[in-house]
């Protein structure tokens, strides 16, 4: 797929498969496109060129609402959470999708009770059952995080695509969410794009690497690590003078 912004090539002839039940990474430095990756298969952006499958239907000219009906539901890389409503009515918004039409927020509190123990069984599954009352806006970062995931899930997907879950979080957060995201992968599949190539190394099935709204490498950890060109893009040195990325702050 290609998209061009006024001639400006964002994503230039990326070709990506990804495995059904596998957690796959997006990766490269900043302006790499990974995010435009992320728009395009989720069609908040039309592409240039090219053709988008999903569970082998062709989805390139479907909206976005369309897309996650199908199972393909993604994140944001900024926090996206209702911060007035409880932690609890946040998940309860998502899973009114099961109505089949538009989220109700003018419902009565005792027809929305319906969705409280799922909401309940989501919490407890990332880790926020004691937060459940709690005003979604007051949550620790990596907590709203988890929120978003519980809410994704909502959804139903088939597949995730998770952007940047870990950005700007604290060593703790991000080994809770890596294992958070390891849990709920479980007969799903997942794309992701992630900076920390920990988090990559320790999750992750298969990897590629974008540079320049292309794809440079792809393999898994051990292969796309010792990449010359990969360490090149990351760096921006020579890549015989310098180790493997992940001794680089990315």
């Amino acid at each position: 797929m290609t998209k061009e912004f006024r001639g400006f090539a964002a994503v230039s002839n990326v070709n990506l498969k990804v495995r059904r039940g596998s957690i796959h990474a997006l990766i490269g430095p900043n302006g790499a496109g990974k995010t435009t990756c992320f728009n395009l298969l989720t069609k908040f952006l039309p592409v240039t060129r090219g053709r988008i499958t999903y569970d082998g239907r062709d989805i390139t000219a479907m909206k976005p609402a369309e897309v996650a009906r199908l199972g393909l539901v993604r994140s944001f890389q900024i926090s996206a959470v209702f911060p007035h409503f409880t932690v609890m009515e946040n998940v309860r918004v998502a899973l009114q999708r099961q109505r089949g039409n538009s989220f109700d927020f003018w419902r009565s509190s005792s027809m929305l009770k319906q969705y409280n123990d799922r909401a309940m069984e989501l919490l407890a599954d990332v880790g926020l059952t004691q937060y459940a009352e709690l005003a979604a806006g007051q949550l620790p970062y990596g907590r709203k995080r988890a929120l978003e995931i519980a809410t994704t899930l909502a959804m139903e997907p088939q597949m995730m695509l998770l952007d940047e879950p870990t950005a700007g979080m604290t060593s703790e957060d991000v080994d809770r969410i890596v294992a958070l995201v390891k849990r709920v992968s479980q007969g799903r599949t997942v794309l992701l794009v992630e900076h920390n190539l920990k988090v990559v190394e320790g999750l992750c099935d298969r990897i590629t690497v974008l540079a320049r709204g292309q794809v440079l490498a792809e393999g898994d950890y051990a292969s796309v690590s010792r990449n010359p060109e990969v360490i090149a893009a990351y760096l921006g040195e020579d890549p015989q003078s310098v180790g493997a990325p992940e001794t680089a702050h990315v």
